[in-house]
């Protein structure tokens, strides 16, 4: 079947005539179109998009996404039916039911069209120039959104053709009038007591005129000057309604113009300029006015000396000053001056005048406030920097410059591992090479480094590597900081070194003292057992308190010097498998669980990078006193378990013991504090002092929370 032909209105050589005034046919194909062609196709969806506009006899493409056509048929063109019909929004969603279409050539072939939409680009007398268009190959619906959208873009692409035409009428406007200068006074003089008639035929009168410009011939001219006038004053009026349009945009934009004509000493403000002054329309400024409007001192005479400036020299200028306007309020504004010259003489300035108060105001506080932070970004004692993500040091503090001596220009631009600093040795490059990439990746480190100071000495700074995340949470930048720590490493290794010495008399003490309780032991058992028949019962209880007490002595000497060495014994942080720690504990203690016939219930407990061995005596501590603290006949149940926090894990050991006073809540982690006699529940007052000290040593906290005669539950944290 032939396919149907497109039915054509009989007027539309009139809509073909509007078209060609807009001078679009001839014209490139333009980015800007191609942009918004872009734009529909993301938003309907559709893989081919284009804005054409239709002659009599060909469709032209000025701006398209997914085809390379620039011109088409217009016999073929589907955008024939959607300006027949004159509709806002027209869709064929599938070209293959439709009997207009199912014959298609660009239907049944290459491009194989199955769907089809369009909005009209119409002007501002109603004529359809052309369509803005997106198609598929395959059926489809459009969203009231996507609809919506794409009329917007329609509406973008008729501004800017009625902004091409209204440049062009300028134009044209412009060329007539500096014709119509060139003759005037001529004109006039030849003809001062007669009318000027109306347009009879304007192209042909312009043609004569034009002619008879070139050739002098004055009296042809002035014949198509009075035929021309009110075709040029139709012009104005509406280059007038044009310029109050403008002006209303300008107004909105807070930006008005000015005129400072020389030769007449007259100035011009338009009616924006007048309200941005607080004067009434009625206003006529001078020149001195004006300037004095403008606030009294510098302000003033940098204005003075930019008219000056351009005058004599020549100088367009724009300038941010405040002035006080009628009201009395006191505003900043940005005033723009262009001169104008003839014959090596100003004889013009114009410009624009823009309100730009709020602007400037916190352009201002956004100065006071950057200058604020770069005076606490110098003045710091750490070191801080700025890092893009390729590494490179776009900022430094004057804190880290002068450490190493150094000016600006000797490490901005430079990768952070080649600057001064970290000179000292490869090992230290490749470590912060390394550190760097963790960061890229999200995460926060610090250590302890040694870099070079300006005299090439090793010198120690805590140093640590922040990411900076952007709304999405992409890293985008990296803050480096350090401070220097060298005297807190020095008074470490003596801290150290004293500890060591304090570990050996502690050790030596103990031995000396564990000797003479082991001989008075010794020998009150070697009295009870070859005296104990003739001693009464009062002498052998003595001899039993003796030896209990050097037993006690003894004990309490092995955990005093266990207490003095949770300081400095347990060597670096490593990873630490907490649930193998408990196993460990629980294997160890295994007798005591049995003989109180106790339940142990262990969650799943995490790796932390701690110090196994002081977390051993911490679990072991924690599990005796639960076993220990019990009411006589209570079958003990102990639930152990770990929860993450934000930083740290929360360890519990959850008992069903006699509980613990509220006011002795803090208490109880002092040395040598008990609640309880040794008849009741045996002990030093060592235990929880002793965790105490080693869950604080690798930063965490101890505490308890407890109900009398229901059980206590002990709290720790170990940082992650």
């Amino acid at each position: 079947m032939k396919m149907k032909k497109a039915p054509i209105h009989s007027n539309d050589h009139l809509r073909v005539a509007a078209l060609h005034k807009y001078d679009i046919i001839n014209a490139m194909p333009n980015n800007i179109f191609s942009d918004l062609a872009d734009l529909a196709s993301i938003i309907c969806d559709t893989p081919i998009s284009f804005i054409a506009f239709m002659d009599e006899h060909t469709q032209h493409f000025k701006g398209s996404k997914g085809t390379d056509i620039v011109q088409a048929s217009r016999e073929l063109s589907f955008c024939t039916y959607a300006i027949y019909e004159k509709s806002d929004f027209f869709i064929i969603n599938d070209t293959t039911e439709d009997e207009r279409f199912y014959n298609h050539p660009y239907v049944v072939d290459s491009p194989y069209i199955a769907f089809y939409a369009s909005v009209p680009i119409v002007d501002d007398e109603g004529f359809i120039l052309g369509n803005f268009c997106v198609m598929d190959h395959k059926p489809k619906q459009l969203s009231s959104l996507q609809v919506e959208a794409l009329k917007k873009l329609r509406n973008q692409v008729v501004i800017m053709i009625n902004k091409k035409k209204q440049g062009k009428l300028i134009e044209n406007t412009n060329t007539l009038f500096k014709k119509l200068y060139d003759v005037s006074e001529i004109a006039y003089q030849k003809n001062k007591d007669d009318h000027f008639a109306t347009l009879q035929n304007f192209e042909n009168q312009y043609n004569k005129f034009d002619d008879a410009i070139t050739h002098k011939n004055y009296e042809v001219a002035y014949e198509c000057l009075i035929n021309q006038y009110e075709f040029v004053k139709q012009q104005i009026e509406a280059l007038n309604t044009k310029i109050e349009l403008l002006e209303d945009a300008n107004n909105d934009a807070k930006i008005g113009a000015w005129e400072y004509d020389i030769t007449k000493q007259s100035i011009y403000w338009s009616p924006t300029t007048k309200k941005i002054h607080g004067v009434p329309q009625s206003y006529s400024p001078n020149l001195a006015s004006g300037i004095n409007f403008y606030k009294e001192g510098n302000n003033r005479l940098q204005l003075i000396n930019a008219i000056n400036n351009a005058i004599e020299k020549g100088e367009s200028f724009e300038i941010e000053l405040q002035l006080i306007t009628a009201k009395g309020d006191e505003i900043w504004v940005r005033s723009k001056g262009v001169p104008v010259f003839k014959n090596n003489k100003c004889i013009k300035l114009y410009g624009t005048f823009q309100h730009i108060d709020e602007q400037k105001k916190q352009a201002l506080a956004l100065q006071t406030s950057e200058q604020k932070f770069r005076g606490i970004f110098n003045s710091v004692f750490q070191f801080i920097g700025f890092l893009n993500t390729d590494g490179i040091l776009l900022e430094a503090n004057e804190t880290a410059l002068a450490f190493a001596g150094l000016q600006p220009k000797d490490v901005i631009g430079k990768h952070f591992w080649d600057c001064y600093w970290w000179q000292i040795n490869e090992a230290t490059k490749t470590q912060l090479k390394a550190n760097f990439d963790k960061v890229l990746l999200g995460q926060w480190v610090e250590y302890e480094v040694a870099v070079w100071d300006a005299n090439k000495n090793p010198q120690t700074i805590l140093f640590n590597m922040k990411p900076l995340f952007d709304e999405n949470n992409n890293v985008i930048a990296v803050i480096p900081e350090g401070r220097l720590i060298e005297e807190f490493v020095q008074i470490r290794k003596a801290l150290t070194h004293k500890n060591a010495e304090l570990e050996q008399f502690a050790s030596v003490a103990s031995h000396d003292l564990k000797e003479p309780l082991r001989m008075i032991s010794n020998f009150m058992q070697l009295l009870q057992k070859n005296y104990g028949s003739v001693l009464d019962e009062k002498g052998n209880k003595y001899i039993n308190f003796a030896v209990d007490s050097a037993l006690r002595m003894t004990t309490l000497i092995n955990e005093l010097l266990i207490y003095t060495k949770t300081a400095a014994a347990y060597g670096e942080k490593t990873s630490v498998k907490t649930q193998e720690i408990l196993a460990d504990v629980l294997k160890l203690q295994h007798n005591v669980i049995a003989e109180k016939n106790a339940t142990i219930i262990v969650g799943t407990l995490p790796t932390v990078n701690s110090v196994a061995t002081g977390l051993k005596l911490v679990f072991q501590n924690l599990l005796l006193n639960a076993l220990k603290y019990q009411l006589q006949h209570n079958q003990p149940l102990i639930e152990i378990s770990a929860i993450p926090n934000n930083d740290d894990w929360l360890f519990a050991f959850k008992d069903n013991g006699i509980g613990i006073e509220p006011e002795y809540h803090e208490s109880i982690f002092n040395v040598f504090n008990r609640l309880h006699t040794n008849e009741t529940y045996t002990g030093n007052g060592l235990g929880l002092a002793t965790c105490k000290k080693i869950i604080t040593q690798q930063g965490g906290q101890l505490w308890v929370e407890s109900t009398i005669n229901e059980g206590s539950t002990f709290y720790f944290t170990i940082p992650k």
